[in-house]
């Protein structure tokens, strides 16, 4: 038995150490914390030198710059690899930064993005509602008590992601985009509606993954589909800029 379980730890390490290697150069690694002190301590002054933040490879944004809003989806196809505390503290954030965020929720029918932000009993009417017409988009943005800058747009509990289409998600995406500087996208984990409709319209991606075969594989998968089913993509655009983390 301990043989046995040797060579699988081995095969194992092994088969990671080669999907990383394929994963590796096809997004690019986010660093978010190093618990060096020196690293840590030059990394958080990059940050907040001029009160700006760059996304990955690209322009430096600042609050009120008048640039055209991000689309952020927070993805991974594997689940409880940290997608919804990736979207919270994301967003947060970023509005802490001065920036107007809006977070949605896309996994309909098993949110959890509000219990992350302590809204949970402060929702009324839902993504869902906003795309059937069922209420008006500023009845369902919940802001955020602490942050003025941060809005949350619930997934519902009752609906199945079935009920999301590119027109009534491409709909509440152009009004976003009008009154944000990022939307930041819970997507479900799997590769079906939900998780296809919240990269279907993004600038930017944040794969989460950990380190293991499973989570690995999935993440290598989900980078495919942003490469090819993406609205970018479809469109001819400028790719999604796709970050590891």
């Amino acid at each position: 038995v301990a043989v046995s379980n040797v060579f699988a730890a081995d095969h194992n390490t092994r088969m990671l150490g080669r999907l990383v290697r394929t994963l590796l150069p096809r997004a690019q690694p986010l660093v978010v914390m190093d618990f060096r002190p020196s690293l840590s301590a030059r990394f958080s002054s990059d940050l907040a030198a001029d009160g700006g933040i760059k996304l990955g490879v690209g322009e430096k944004r600042t609050p009120g710059d008048g640039k055209p809003a991000r689309v952020v989806v927070v993805t991974s196809g594997k689940g409880g690899v940290g997608k919804t505390t990736t979207s919270a503290s994301l967003a947060f954030g970023l509005a802490q930064k001065g920036f107007k965020v809006c977070a949605i929720d896309f996994d309909i029918g098993l949110r959890n993005l509000d219990l992350h932000l302590g809204c949970e009993r402060r929702v009324i009417f839902d993504f869902v509602n906003v795309i059937n017409n069922e209420c008006q988009l500023h009845q369902a943005l919940i802001k955020d008590k602490r942050n003025p800058t941060l809005h949350l747009l619930a997934a519902s509990q009752t609906r199945d992601k079935s009920v999301l289409t590119e027109e009534g998600v491409g709909r509440v995406m152009t009004m976003l985009r009008e009154q944000f500087d990022f939307i930041v996208c819970d997507s479900p984990a799997g590769i079906e509606q939900g998780a296809h409709q919240a990269m279907y319209f993004a600038d930017d991606a944040i794969m989460c993954t950990n380190p293991e075969l499973s989570s690995v594989r999935d993440a290598d998968k989900m980078i495919g589909l942003l490469t090819s089913k993406s609205l970018r993509a479809i469109e001819k655009r400028d790719p999604i800029k796709q970050l590891l983390l």
